[in-house]
């Protein structure tokens, strides 16, 4: 069900896809409400939620006709988003979750500076992570300008999803969000990057939720296939040839297709969910939760792919934790271990932790 839109053409489309968002609902809805930019919509579109999220975004709704809610069965995330992108009344629109929180200013400042940059098509900005309902002071350090941008591209998603801004008409013109990438946001980031700009401003505008059960080993490996994927097709279209999810999916046959191996597929993965792991311990200190992160790598495809850097990996993020906890003698042996186990890799984590605390 769909309310009545107000008739005034807004300046700020914000699109809000919920599925499930539970208790962080609210918070995610407030910080929008809270923005000194006034003059926007949020199109919030229930993607078929079981949780109450639909009561709440209605009851948002009723007291604030900015507000538009759309209730419908399940088709995914990318084509709320692009629902979202289809239906917005402004030719500007912000990218938000369900469990994050905007900054007050994030708007203002975004629309501000696209006005200044008329070639950037997406803006994001650094994230500051939120842990257990607390801020953390672990903050994003993604690249800024649009030559840093398309130098980090290759490597992985240069802009943070949740955070960015974009120009309706660029991305309607690069075809939208495909369903069919699974990493929607990387792949329309690679394809708007073939004929527009992208920057991030540098400051933190948006807190990043990191809760229990929002990752699994199966989700992270379709991430891992579909982040391969994608950069393969970028790939194919910078070289003249046809792009292979225009008529396909970013799954393992088309990996396969495109000469990406099962080695390839486990090192992403395996990189994905160590960084998030040294990120969980640097922002709680804990652990526990920081092994809770890395059990995802002790599946059967990839602990079997390459035991040794799992043992080095599980070493490592243990003294860490010791370390924490004042038990230097322990950390010690753990991280004596890892560095024994696989020498390149606790090189690469002790340099990554050495930067983190010089910053």
């Amino acid at each position: 069900m769909a309310a009545p839109i107000p008739p005034q053409q807004p300046r700020v489309t914000v699109v809000l896809p919920v599925w499930n968002a539970g208790e962080y609902l609210a918070a995610a809805v407030e910080s929008i409400r809270a923005q000194t930019l006034a003059d926007w919509e949020l199109l919030a579109i229930d993607d078929g939620s079981t949780d109450g999220s639909r009561q709440t975004l209605e009851d948002f709704a009723h007291s604030d006709r900015r507000i538009v809610v759309t209730s419908r069965p399940n088709r995914g995330l990318a084509a709320t988003l692009q629902e979202g992108i289809d239906r917005a009344r402004s030719g500007v629109v912000a990218l938000m979750n369900a469990d994050d929180i905007s900054h007050p200013d994030r708007l203002a400042r975004q629309l501000a500076f696209l006005e200044r940059h008329p070639r950037v098509a997406a803006l994001g900005t650094q994230t500051r992570l939120l842990v257990d309902d607390r801020a953390t002071a672990i903050e994003s350090r993604l690249p800024l300008s649009p030559e840093a941008c398309r130098r980090f591209l290759p490597v992985a998603p240069p802009l943070a999803h949740p955070t960015v801004m974009l120009r309706r008409e660029a991305v309607l013109a690069v075809g939208g969000y495909r369903p069919q990438s699974y990493v929607e946001d990387y792949d329309l980031w690679l394809r708007l990057a073939d004929r527009f700009d992208l920057a991030n401003l540098p400051e933190a505008l948006l807190d990043y939720r990191l809760h229990d059960g929002q990752f699994s080993s199966a989700r992270d490996e379709k991430v891992a296939v579909a982040t391969l994927v994608v950069r393969a097709a970028a790939a194919e279209r910078r070289a003249g040839r046809p792009d292979p999810l225009d008529h396909g999916h970013a799954d393992r046959a088309a990996a396969a297709g495109l000469g990406i191996r099962v080695a390839d597929i486990v090192a992403q993965v395996r990189s994905a969910v160590l960084g998030r792991a040294e990120q969980v311990l640097a922002a709680t200190g804990s652990s526990e939760r920081a092994e809770r992160e890395l059990a995802l790598l002790d599946d059967h495809w990839t602990a079997t792919a390459d035991p040794r850097r799992w043992q080095a990996a599980h070493d490592w993020l243990t003294g860490r934790g010791l370390l924490a906890r004042g038990d230097r003698l322990g950390a010690l042996r753990s991280l004596a271990k890892a560095a024994a186990a696989d020498p390149a890799l606790a090189r690469r984590l002790a340099t990554a932790a050495i930067r983190r605390r010089r910053g």
